[in-house]
């Protein structure tokens, strides 16, 4: 199930930003970076755990929920600052086809939030995470106690 999530996740996310790119509906509604930064916070947590659980490089279970819900956080915050080094080090060396500069992080403020949609994307993903795991858990508690006949 955590496959075919992280797949569509993965669909949405590279439409959403081809379509922003080929329209210009970055240039056009500067609000819709937001969208594309909460799917990728969204799409990392998905990515954390198959990748943890295909290659052992991480055993969230072995944690208390609470602390793997901060180290799955961090690293997806880890990431987005790095992503918006990335975009800053782009401003540096970007160049319209007219030599204007072109400007991907526009203000101090862009930065933020994009760091904050980040973060609401991946609480959604542990929020969801979450609440699947408690409503699975409920249900074998509740086959567990019924009587067989």
């Amino acid at each position: 199930m955590k496959t075919r999530i992280f797949a569509l996740i993965t669909l949405v996310l590279v439409g959403i930003h081809n379509g922003a790119s080929i329209f210009g509906w970055y240039e056009s509604m500067p609000w819709f970076d937001y969208i594309p930064h909460f799917f990728a916070g969204f799409w990392l947590i998905f990515a954390i755990i198959l990748l943890s659980e295909r290659y052992r490089l991480l055993d969230i279970s072995m944690f208390k929920p609470i602390t793997a819900i901060i180290i799955l956080v961090s690293i997806v915050m880890f990431f987005g600052v790095l992503w918006e080094f990335f975009e800053y080090g782009l401003d540096a060396v970007s160049f319209s086809q007219k030599g204007e500069i072109f400007e991907i992080q526009p203000t101090r403020e862009d930065i933020l939030t994009d760091l904050f949609f980040d973060l609401l994307g991946a609480s959604s993903a542990v929020l969801l995470l979450v609440l699947v795991r408690r409503k699975n858990q409920r249900s074998a508690a509740n086959e567990n106690n019924t009587p067989n006949f």
